[in-house]
């Protein structure tokens, strides 16, 4: 990791002695300008002050927004904790996301954890459709359905780990190394998984769906997914409960035995990665390809910040802010 050190001296309007809550920060960068925001609220803050192409980069914590609603780029400090690697999550509570059709830029957010169902809505009745955004290295922790409202239009997932996945009618989405644990699709939708590890079917289908070389793991009676208009290719299942899939799948493998080594995030045992390799000659699931599932964060993160508890006598407040970034 290269160190790069941001030392920031603020100008404290007020003569009396200031304090500044150190559990957060965000940082914008606007036309080669920094912002610096504090506190939980911090990155609505960054938001409400942001105009499409920024970047806002956040420390650890959790942090609230009501409304994401402009193409920016957002860019966590993890999706997961990792103490090994002194990594701290960044967490994000969020209500809505509402981006209009005709920006620019897209949507981009990235070492970030969502908890809890995120809504494609104007507002609480009004839904809208999310197009053109990208999201990296996120983990969506809801256990229900990861959005709710509009469709998703011409929006990537990137070594993301999703809890369930839910489309909402003419959704185009496309998934790479990523890990689903579950979910559903419309029968409107398309959507294309690859290179990537799917841990287990509910009883919802999964129709209008591509899957190459992915892990598809199967522990329940009936089988979800066995649309006739779904392609599977190249790709290694498991535990299936209906035979019907793979009479159509093309160059796969189905076995009836685990896959997985014990006590790792899906990793497949030597016997199931000998079983059939990826198009491209790499490990099949979301550990192979092009962009092997990896959720250490890269890019640049806000690792340390001192904020003194005081001003100075001249009225000055320091701030010191280090940012790592990957090599």
């Amino acid at each position: 990791m290269k160190k790069l050190f941001l030392s920031l001296v603020a100008a404290i309007v007020a003569a009396t002695a200031t304090y500044a809550q150190k559990d957060h920060v965000a940082t914008l960068t606007h036309e080669g300008s920094v912002r610096t925001f504090y506190g939980i609220n911090s990155l609505a803050e960054a938001h409400e002050a942001a105009v499409e192409g920024d970047v806002i980069t956040l420390s650890s914590g959790f942090y609230s927004i009501e409304r994401i609603s402009k193409a920016v780029t957002i860019i966590g400090a993890g999706m997961e904790d990792n103490a090994e690697l002194d990594v701290e999550k960044t967490t994000v509570g969020l209500a809505n996301i509402s981006i209009a059709d005709e920006t620019e830029t897209p949507l981009k957010i990235k070492n970030i954890e969502f908890n809890g169902e995120i809504r494609i809505q104007n507002d609480p009745w009004n839904n809208v459709d999310l197009h053109n955004a990208i999201f990296t290295k996120c983990t969506f922790n809801s256990t229900y359905r990861t959005f709710y409202g509009g469709a998703l239009i011409n929006v990537t997932f990137v070594q993301c780990h999703l809890k369930v996945v839910s489309h909402h009618d003419n959704s185009d989405v496309s998934y790479v190394n990523c890990c689903i644990e579950d979910g559903s699709t419309g029968s409107d939708t398309s959507v294309s998984f690859l290179n990537c590890t799917i841990t287990d079917f509910g009883y919802d289908p999964f129709d209008n769906c591509t899957f190459i070389n992915c892990v598809l793991n199967k522990e329940r009676d009936e089988l979800g997914w066995a649309d006739e208009d779904n392609v599977v290719d190249n790709c290694l299942g498991a535990h299936p409960g209906s035979r019907e899939v793979w009479q159509r799948a093309k160059n796969s493998v189905l076995v009836h035995t685990n896959i997985f080594k014990e006590g790792t995030f899906y990793e497949l045992t030597d016997e199931a990665k000998a079983l059939i390799t990826s198009n491209d000659g790499t490990e099949i699931g979301m550990y192979g390809g092009q962009y092997p599932y990896n959720p250490i964060p890269d890019g640049p993160r806000i690792t340390k910040f001192n904020v003194a508890s005081k001003s100075s006598a001249d009225n000055k407040l320091s701030v010191d802010v280090e940012v790592s970034s990957a090599e």
